[in-house]
């Protein structure tokens, strides 16, 4: 994985509250996604040019201040890691306050 400041954030964020990057996500699982987890999540977001990266970070960073789950917004970003790689051709989204699917 490409080592940057967003993947050292990310990662961090997830453990700090209580998830781990590894772990396969069980709501994912649940519409068909088998073994992906944050951790693809945080390469997918590392591979974006800088400007989007500052965008999420600045995101999840008002989303921790004003107490919401940032799990939330983690999820809304799988959604659309999913859909820009078409693996939603094989299996579905999970439904986030962010995004209604």
């Amino acid at each position: 994985m490409k080592d940057s400041k967003v993947s050292t954030y990310l990662q961090t964020l997830i453990s700090e509250k209580g998830g781990d990057v590894e772990a396969a996500l069980p709501q994912f699982e649940a519409v068909g996604h088998f073994g992906l987890c944050y951790l693809n999540l945080v390469e997918f977001i590392s591979t974006m040019p800088k400007n989007i990266q500052e965008q999420i970070r600045k995101a999840l960073v008002h989303i921790d201040f004003i107490n919401e789950d940032v799990f939330e917004y983690l999820n809304h970003l799988v959604n659309g890691m999913i859909k820009a790689t078409n693996m939603d051709d094989y299996a579905g989204l999970v439904e986030t306050k962010y995004d209604k699917v």
